[in-house]
């Protein structure tokens, strides 16, 4: 079972930065729970804030319909006679934090082991830090974006990779002396997402360089105050290209 990282485990409590990171469509939910599950990552769960964490993990997601099954050793005391129990859970995918609210708690079995029966969270926060990874953006749905929306014969550039807290563009070749200094800034960008949406976005410049394989000039870009609603269509095509990349 891979660990959790412990460092930022505690629940994250801040309601404006949770609101802009829920994911309350079912199948979103599920598709990042299944992960939890596929990968065998451990889950800690917080019944209150001061608590010591309770280790567990997924053992089945939506199965049965709108359901999350959790191992259930160790986790007695989250069945109780008196009141039912919900819990914070947190857990990492690569270095996404996940956090939901899991419960109440019912005795059940999953393939014969001892388990936890709970309803399905209609809400799960994906907090991805501005230094996550990013993943490249599968062909023949590869993104691409506009440096300069405003004109419609503005070239557009192919995503080499993308996050939540930015992307990487590669431009034709230029010579060194023309390359952006960082700090620059398009304010009125359109990232092109296939199969998720269109966006309007700011980007400034965090680095440029030249390819290895001088095949043209790669601008390091990060999201300036990129909204709740076009986070999470940038999260959705994320998703996707995971999906995508562990089926090839």
């Amino acid at each position: 079972m891979r660990v959790v990282r412990g460092e930022r485990l505690e629940p994250e409590t801040d309601a404006q930065l949770l609101a802009a990171h829920g994911l309350d469509a079912p199948l979103e939910v599920i598709a990042w729970l299944r992960q939890l599950r596929e990968r065998s990552i451990q889950v800690a769960l917080f019944t209150h804030p001061a608590a010591s964490p309770l280790r567990t993990r997924l053992l089945a997601a939506n199965a049965p319909v709108d359901r999350i099954v959790l191992a259930a050793d160790g986790l007695d005391t989250l069945v109780r006679a008196d009141r039912p129990v919900q819990a914070t859970a947190v857990s990492f995918v690569d270095r996404v934090k996940l956090q939901f609210v899991a419960g109440p708690f019912t005795p059940a079995t999953e393939s014969g082991v001892a388990a936890l029966l709970a309803p399905l969270p209609p809400v799960l926060y994906r907090l991805q830090r501005r230094n996550a990874f990013r993943v490249t953006p599968p062909a023949p749905r590869a993104a691409r974006c506009s440096l300069e929306a405003r004109s419609v014969h503005a070239p557009t550039y192919p995503v080499v990779d993308l996050s939540v807290g930015g992307m990487s563009l590669l431009l034709p070749a230029q010579g060194q002396a023309d390359l952006p200094s960082p700090g620059t800034r398009w304010d009125d960008c359109m990232l092109e997402l296939p199969g998720v949406a269109a966006l309007r976005c700011a980007l400034v410049l965090m680095h440029a360089e030249v390819s290895d394989a001088g095949q043209g000039v790669r601008l390091g870009l990060r999201f300036e105050r990129l909204g709740p609603d076009a986070e999470r269509d940038v999260q959705r095509y994320v998703i996707a290209a995971q999906r995508t990349s562990r089926a090839g």
